[in-house]
């Protein structure tokens, strides 16, 4: 777990009441303090997200249940009263889509967990939280996963298929997969 330090920053954890809510708020390094330039119209939820909530003001409510708000979306800082990782995961995405290379979580610690988690894959610093060996196994498993990941594809377009077949017996699939939309597509081409 050489290089799981990179984007980390070293700080002690906030402390935490029973009902402090939990928040993601940039952290970036500038003369205004680090508030999103963004004025009063605030910058739209990335789209791989989008389609999970909607916006009222401030307010963001699950697109699926508009009697709860998700959460509050100041601009520079995102909080909510739930304690939820996939929260955590969606607030680093926003963060990275609005350009914050550093952010100060605060609340709980399981939502703290899952957000340096988060950000230390997209390499967003974290303030206000100091991982735990579970935090680093969780990022180190996400490297290797990441590096197989970018093994196989190598394989699959620079091996030959019984090559990679041998070696990732998994990838038949991929193969199957690009026998039947080849199938298909010669079909749809000889109509």
């Amino acid at each position: 777990m050489n290089d799981l330090s990179a984007p980390q920053e070293s700080n002690d954890p906030l402390p935490v009441t029973e009902q402090a809510l939990d928040s993601i708020e940039n952290a970036n390094d500038s003369e205004d303090g680090g508030l999103w330039k963004g004025g009063k119209a605030r910058k739209a939820l990335p789209e791989a997200i989008s389609a999970k909530f909607i916006s009222v003001g401030d307010s963001v409510f699950y697109a699926k249940n508009t009697d709860s708000i998700a959460f509050t979306d100041k601009g520079n800082k995102l909080e909510t009263e739930k304690n939820s990782k996939a929260l955590a995961s969606d607030f680093i995405a926003i963060a990275q889509d609005r350009g914050w290379s550093k952010v100060k979580v605060s609340g709980t610690q399981e939502f703290r967990s899952a957000a340096w988690v988060e950000a230390q894959k997209k390499g967003l610093v974290v303030r206000g939280y100091s991982p735990v060996d579970t935090d680093l196994a969780a990022l180190q498993k996400h490297r290797q996963d990441l590096a197989l990941a970018r093994d196989k594809a190598n394989a699959f377009l620079n091996q030959k298929k019984e090559d990679v077949i041998e070696k990732y017996p998994d990838m038949i699939k991929a193969y199957a997969c690009l026998l039947y939309t080849s199938d298909a597509a010669d079909d749809l081409l000889c109509v």
